[in-house]
């Protein structure tokens, strides 16, 4: 994921603090937080479309289905 990042995003291979963009070289790049942002958003919604079938497993009713799963 980290090769296929480097590919689309500018990325800068060192951290600046907590900045999720810099300047380099008159270049905006990204810092590697980037990428823990976007891993946890990927988590969410895996997270959320997985509870979807573990409702189903207990309720047939698709209001508690739609109240009780997380929205990412």
């Amino acid at each position: 994921m980290i090769r296929l990042a480097r590919r689309v995003l500018p990325l800068n291979p060192h951290y600046d603090g907590t900045r999720l963009a810099v300047r380099e070289l008159g270049q905006r790049r990204f810092t590697p937080l980037v990428l823990v942002i976007i891993a946890f958003g990927i988590a969410n919604v895996v997270f959320s479309l997985d509870s979807i079938s573990a409702i189903f497993g207990l309720t047939s009713h698709a209001y508690i289905v739609f109240t009780a799963t997380p929205s990412p």
